[in-house]
Protein backbone atom coordinates (compact mmCIF):
# COMPACT_ATOMS: atom_id res chain seq x y z
CA UNK A 1 0.00 0.00 0.00
CA UNK A 2 3.00 2.30 0.83
CA UNK A 3 4.66 1.32 -2.10
CA UNK A 4 1.57 1.70 -4.50
CA UNK A 5 1.18 4.62 -2.97
CA UNK A 6 4.53 6.21 -3.18
CA UNK A 7 4.65 5.23 -6.77
CA UNK A 8 1.53 7.46 -8.02
CA UNK A 9 3.20 10.33 -6.19
CA UNK A 10 6.78 9.56 -8.08
CA UNK A 11 8.40 9.51 -4.67
CA UNK A 12 11.43 7.38 -4.31
CA UNK A 13 11.70 4.90 -1.66
CA UNK A 14 14.84 3.63 -0.55
CA UNK A 15 15.18 -0.37 1.11
CA UNK A 16 18.58 -0.73 2.87
CA UNK A 17 20.24 -3.18 5.29
CA UNK A 18 21.73 -0.62 7.51
CA UNK A 19 19.60 1.09 10.66
CA UNK A 20 17.95 4.20 10.06
CA UNK A 21 20.38 6.12 11.78
CA UNK A 22 23.53 4.44 9.83
CA UNK A 23 21.71 5.09 6.32
CA UNK A 24 20.89 8.95 7.26
CA UNK A 25 24.06 9.76 8.66
CA UNK A 26 26.02 8.25 5.25
CA UNK A 27 23.49 9.60 2.47
CA UNK A 28 23.91 13.13 4.61
CA UNK A 29 27.78 12.93 4.56
CA UNK A 30 27.87 11.66 0.83
CA UNK A 31 25.58 14.84 -0.06
CA UNK A 32 27.54 17.37 1.72
CA UNK A 33 30.85 15.79 -0.03
CA UNK A 34 28.78 16.00 -3.41
CA UNK A 35 26.93 20.01 -3.09
CA UNK A 36 27.87 22.11 0.15
CA UNK A 37 30.26 24.85 -1.00
CA UNK A 38 33.84 24.37 0.24
CA UNK A 39 36.75 26.34 0.45
CA UNK A 40 40.16 25.93 1.27
CA UNK A 41 42.58 28.76 3.10
CA UNK A 42 46.20 28.93 3.80
CA UNK A 43 47.66 30.46 7.03
CA UNK A 44 48.69 30.19 10.33
CA UNK A 45 46.43 31.09 13.68
CA UNK A 46 48.29 33.69 16.10
CA UNK A 47 47.17 35.23 19.38
CA UNK A 48 47.19 38.64 19.48
CA UNK A 49 46.49 40.48 23.12
CA UNK A 50 43.90 37.38 23.55
CA UNK A 51 42.25 37.90 20.25
CA UNK A 52 42.80 35.09 17.41
CA UNK A 53 44.11 36.50 14.66
CA UNK A 54 44.53 34.40 10.91
CA UNK A 55 47.47 35.35 8.94
CA UNK A 56 46.71 34.61 5.18
CA UNK A 57 48.88 33.61 2.42
CA UNK A 58 49.93 31.51 -0.21
CA UNK A 59 51.49 28.15 0.50
CA UNK A 60 55.26 27.73 0.59
CA UNK A 61 55.03 24.75 -2.01
CA UNK A 62 53.47 27.61 -4.23
CA UNK A 63 56.54 30.30 -3.03
CA UNK A 64 59.21 27.96 -3.74
CA UNK A 65 58.62 27.32 -7.64
CA UNK A 66 58.96 31.71 -7.73
CA UNK A 67 61.04 32.38 -4.97
CA UNK A 68 58.22 34.83 -3.86
CA UNK A 69 59.49 37.03 -0.76
CA UNK A 70 56.23 38.66 0.75
CA UNK A 71 58.69 42.19 0.92
CA UNK A 72 59.65 42.04 -2.47
CA UNK A 73 57.12 44.23 -3.22
CA UNK A 74 58.14 46.70 -0.93
CA UNK A 75 55.77 46.30 1.63
CA UNK A 76 57.08 46.51 5.25
CA UNK A 77 55.14 44.21 7.96
CA UNK A 78 52.03 46.41 9.28
CA UNK A 79 51.92 48.55 6.57
CA UNK A 80 49.00 48.53 3.66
Amino acid sequence: MVLEEAEEEDIAVFKSPLTTMRLMNMSTICLELDFAPTASEHGSMIDILGIGVLVRGASRHRQRASAFSPWSSGAQPGCR
